[in-house]
């Protein structure tokens, strides 16, 4: 981090720059705040698709059962195998919308990546503190190796719900 005054380096946890000594305002490293109405939206849309998936395999599983009740062999293990991955993301989107905090840190991006699926790019950032959480698309206008953000996500998910570069002011 640099003070806005002489751009020296300074320590995020120091409040007073070295070389021009001109006071910082302190920084918050960590805390938590309530999710907004935008949040809590996005994640009820994202369990109503996923308590729809659930669905739809329980009732696939059954007609399947039902059908080839004499059957046994690879296909319940895979059922079960989809049905722990479905139930586990609803799970932890259900703790996030139930828990109504998300948290706030100011960590240093060490580690863009960016993955290709056949459908879409997945963003993903490497953080210093909070470890690999995964970007919107457009976080990465924003988002440079190396540079200390405010970074507010979602623990039990992954998920950064918004990223903005830290910006050091004088006192």
């Amino acid at each position: 981090m640099h003070c806005p005054r002489c751009r020296q380096n300074v320590d995020l946890t120091i409040n007073q720059c070295p070389k021009c000594k001109r006071k910082l305002k302190p920084l918050v490293l960590s805390q938590q705040i309530p999710l907004s109405k935008q949040q809590r939206q996005a994640l009820r849309s994202e369990i109503v698709v996923l308590s729809i998936a659930l669905g739809f395999l329980v009732c696939i599983a059954t007609i399947l059962y039902f059908a080839l009740k004499g059957v046994s062999g690879l296909i319940w293990p895979i059922f079960g195998l989809m049905l722990a991955v479905v139930g586990f993301y609803w799970l932890s989107r259900v703790r996030d919308l139930l828990g109504g905090n998300a948290h706030v840190q100011i960590d240093q991006l060490l580690e863009l990546r960016y993955v290709r699926t056949r459908r879409k790019t997945h963003l993903y950032g490497d953080f210093k503190l909070i470890g690999s959480q995964h970007l919107k698309m457009e976080h990465s206008d924003v988002a440079r190796e190396g540079n200390y953000y405010v970074v507010t996500y979602s623990p039990r998910n992954n998920h950064v719900w918004e990223l903005a570069k830290l910006q050091r002011e004088v006192a």
